[in-house]
Protein backbone atom coordinates (compact mmCIF):
# COMPACT_ATOMS: atom_id res chain seq x y z
CA UNK A 1 0.00 0.00 0.00
CA UNK A 2 3.19 2.43 0.72
CA UNK A 3 4.84 1.48 -2.33
CA UNK A 4 1.39 2.48 -4.19
CA UNK A 5 1.15 5.48 -2.65
CA UNK A 6 4.67 6.35 -2.85
CA UNK A 7 5.30 5.38 -6.29
CA UNK A 8 6.35 7.98 -8.95
CA UNK A 9 5.09 10.89 -6.66
CA UNK A 10 7.52 12.74 -6.91
CA UNK A 11 7.52 12.40 -10.73
CA UNK A 12 3.98 13.69 -10.81
CA UNK A 13 4.71 16.39 -9.19
CA UNK A 14 7.92 17.61 -11.40
CA UNK A 15 6.40 16.87 -14.44
CA UNK A 16 3.45 19.44 -13.05
CA UNK A 17 6.27 21.54 -12.79
CA UNK A 18 8.34 21.52 -15.59
CA UNK A 19 5.06 21.76 -17.50
CA UNK A 20 4.50 25.29 -16.27
CA UNK A 21 8.11 26.50 -17.27
CA UNK A 22 7.54 24.69 -20.46
CA UNK A 23 4.04 26.17 -21.35
CA UNK A 24 5.46 29.96 -20.37
CA UNK A 25 8.70 29.53 -22.52
CA UNK A 26 6.74 28.23 -25.85
CA UNK A 27 4.03 31.25 -25.26
CA UNK A 28 6.80 33.57 -25.58
CA UNK A 29 9.12 31.51 -28.62
CA UNK A 30 5.23 31.40 -30.41
CA UNK A 31 4.28 35.39 -29.26
CA UNK A 32 4.27 36.38 -33.17
CA UNK A 33 2.23 33.87 -34.06
CA UNK A 34 -1.51 34.86 -34.62
CA UNK A 35 -4.96 33.99 -35.88
CA UNK A 36 -5.27 30.05 -36.28
CA UNK A 37 -1.96 29.23 -35.12
CA UNK A 38 -2.09 31.07 -32.45
CA UNK A 39 -5.80 29.31 -31.87
CA UNK A 40 -4.37 25.82 -32.27
CA UNK A 41 -1.36 26.64 -30.22
CA UNK A 42 -3.55 27.67 -27.24
CA UNK A 43 -5.63 24.92 -27.62
CA UNK A 44 -2.73 22.66 -27.05
CA UNK A 45 -1.48 24.62 -24.14
CA UNK A 46 -5.16 24.43 -22.84
CA UNK A 47 -4.92 20.53 -23.00
CA UNK A 48 -1.80 20.24 -21.75
CA UNK A 49 -3.04 22.52 -18.59
CA UNK A 50 -5.49 20.15 -18.41
CA UNK A 51 -3.86 16.64 -18.53
CA UNK A 52 -1.05 18.26 -16.27
CA UNK A 53 -4.15 18.83 -13.92
CA UNK A 54 -5.31 15.37 -14.01
CA UNK A 55 -1.52 14.57 -12.74
CA UNK A 56 -1.90 16.74 -9.97
CA UNK A 57 -5.50 15.09 -9.37
CA UNK A 58 -3.47 11.99 -9.24
CA UNK A 59 -0.60 12.68 -7.10
CA UNK A 60 -2.92 14.40 -4.50
CA UNK A 61 -5.19 11.47 -4.35
CA UNK A 62 -2.06 9.55 -3.47
CA UNK A 63 -0.81 11.79 -0.95
CA UNK A 64 -4.09 11.69 0.99
CA UNK A 65 -3.66 7.57 0.88
CA UNK A 66 -0.47 8.01 2.23
CA UNK A 67 -1.19 10.66 4.97
CA UNK A 68 -4.56 8.27 6.11
CA UNK A 69 -2.11 5.17 6.21
CA UNK A 70 0.76 7.00 7.79
CA UNK A 71 -0.59 10.21 9.23
CA UNK A 72 0.74 13.56 8.90
CA UNK A 73 4.29 14.65 8.67
CA UNK A 74 6.19 18.45 7.60
CA UNK A 75 6.77 16.69 4.62
CA UNK A 76 3.60 15.80 3.60
CA UNK A 77 2.24 18.82 4.22
CA UNK A 78 4.44 21.17 2.13
CA UNK A 79 4.30 18.72 -0.62
CA UNK A 80 0.14 19.00 -0.51
CA UNK A 81 0.84 22.64 0.10
CA UNK A 82 3.12 22.69 -3.17
CA UNK A 83 0.68 20.74 -5.30
CA UNK A 84 -2.17 22.87 -4.44
CA UNK A 85 0.02 26.10 -4.86
CA UNK A 86 0.69 24.32 -8.57
CA UNK A 87 -2.89 23.45 -9.38
CA UNK A 88 -3.64 26.87 -8.83
CA UNK A 89 -0.79 28.57 -11.09
CA UNK A 90 -1.93 26.35 -13.71
CA UNK A 91 -5.29 27.36 -13.67
CA UNK A 92 -4.17 30.93 -13.45
CA UNK A 93 -1.58 30.65 -16.14
CA UNK A 94 -4.74 29.35 -18.20
CA UNK A 95 -7.09 32.13 -17.79
CA UNK A 96 -4.42 34.92 -18.29
CA UNK A 97 -1.84 34.02 -20.97
CA UNK A 98 -3.35 31.74 -23.05
CA UNK A 99 -6.07 34.08 -24.77
CA UNK A 100 -5.68 35.77 -27.65
CA UNK A 101 -3.66 38.61 -28.44
CA UNK A 102 -2.65 41.48 -30.12
CA UNK A 103 -0.80 41.24 -33.73
CA UNK A 104 2.04 42.70 -31.94
CA UNK A 105 2.66 39.74 -30.04
CA UNK A 106 2.49 41.19 -26.99
CA UNK A 107 0.67 39.34 -24.35
CA UNK A 108 -0.76 41.30 -21.48
CA UNK A 109 -1.48 38.00 -19.51
CA UNK A 110 2.10 37.28 -19.07
CA UNK A 111 2.31 40.19 -16.68
CA UNK A 112 -1.23 39.67 -15.08
CA UNK A 113 0.04 35.78 -14.59
CA UNK A 114 3.70 37.17 -12.88
CA UNK A 115 1.30 39.32 -10.51
CA UNK A 116 -0.92 36.17 -9.84
CA UNK A 117 2.11 34.51 -8.94
CA UNK A 118 3.34 36.28 -6.73
CA UNK A 119 -0.31 36.79 -4.60
CA UNK A 120 -0.58 32.62 -4.94
CA UNK A 121 2.88 32.80 -3.13
CA UNK A 122 1.93 35.18 -0.58
CA UNK A 123 -1.56 33.33 0.11
CA UNK A 124 0.40 29.81 0.40
CA UNK A 125 3.20 31.84 2.94
CA UNK A 126 0.28 33.31 4.73
CA UNK A 127 -2.22 29.97 4.91
CA UNK A 128 1.06 28.07 6.07
CA UNK A 129 1.30 30.45 8.74
CA UNK A 130 -2.49 30.61 10.01
CA UNK A 131 -2.83 26.69 9.46
CA UNK A 132 0.13 26.27 12.16
CA UNK A 133 1.32 22.60 10.29
CA UNK A 134 3.29 21.51 13.40
CA UNK A 135 0.43 22.15 15.34
CA UNK A 136 -1.79 20.34 12.93
CA UNK A 137 0.32 17.12 12.60
CA UNK A 138 0.60 17.03 15.94
CA UNK A 139 -3.45 17.22 16.14
CA UNK A 140 -4.08 15.14 13.31
CA UNK A 141 -1.39 11.75 14.70
CA UNK A 142 -2.36 12.25 18.09
CA UNK A 143 -6.23 11.74 16.59
CA UNK A 144 -5.46 8.86 14.51
CA UNK A 145 -3.65 7.25 17.64
CA UNK A 146 -6.72 7.59 19.60
CA UNK A 147 -8.64 6.42 17.12
CA UNK A 148 -6.50 3.48 16.14
CA UNK A 149 -6.44 4.07 12.83
CA UNK A 150 -3.05 3.49 10.80
CA UNK A 151 0.32 3.09 11.88
CA UNK A 152 1.37 3.76 15.37
CA UNK A 153 1.87 7.34 16.65
CA UNK A 154 5.54 8.12 15.80
CA UNK A 155 6.20 9.60 19.75
CA UNK A 156 9.87 10.58 18.78
CA UNK A 157 8.79 12.13 15.68
CA UNK A 158 6.27 14.60 17.74
CA UNK A 159 8.69 15.26 20.51
CA UNK A 160 11.93 15.91 18.90
CA UNK A 161 11.24 16.75 15.05
CA UNK A 162 8.36 19.03 15.55
CA UNK A 163 9.19 22.55 16.67
CA UNK A 164 7.30 23.69 19.99
CA UNK A 165 4.08 24.67 18.16
CA UNK A 166 3.24 21.50 18.41
CA UNK A 167 2.61 20.98 21.95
Amino acid sequence: YSEYARRGFFELVTVSALVLGLILLMDWLTRFVTGRGRLAINLLHGGLVTLTLVILASALFRMRLYQQAFGLTELRVYTTAFMVWLGILLVWLAITVLRVRAPTGDNPGRRRFAFGVLVASLALVVALDLINPDAQIARTNLARAAAGVGQPLDAEYLAWTLSADAI
